[in-house]
């Protein structure tokens, strides 16, 4: 997850409260106050950054998951029936006979 500086998350939380149920109106205006900012542009960099090495991880997750399961896949064979009650021992009629106590 990203690293939000104190500063930045009052400027957004200050703005949803002024336009409640208008999130497009608090964006445009946590905007303006975050634009000026006057560590923006280091913000900026720092944001960025943190949004590549969240990408960077997600995609090195989704590689190693479809390794994972193409392996699988591979190397997979039918597997014996788990031994315990079947379907008919349940208990279920399977008649149309109301059931009767």
């Amino acid at each position: 997850m990203m690293n939000i500086p104190e500063n930045v998350l009052r400027i957004i939380v200050e703005a949803v409260r002024k336009y409640p149920g208008d999130i497009p109106k608090a964006v445009a205006e946590a905007d303006v106050g975050v634009r000026a900012l006057p560590e923006f542009d280091s913000l900026i960099n720092s944001l960025l950054r943190d949004a590549i090495q969240e990408v960077a991880y997600d995609t090195e997750h989704k590689i190693k998951i479809n390794v994972k399961m193409n392996r699988k896949a591979f190397h997979s064979r039918v597997k014996a029936k788990a031994r315990g009650p079947s379907a008919s021992d349940t208990g279920k009629r399977k008649t149309t006979e109301p059931h009767q106590p």
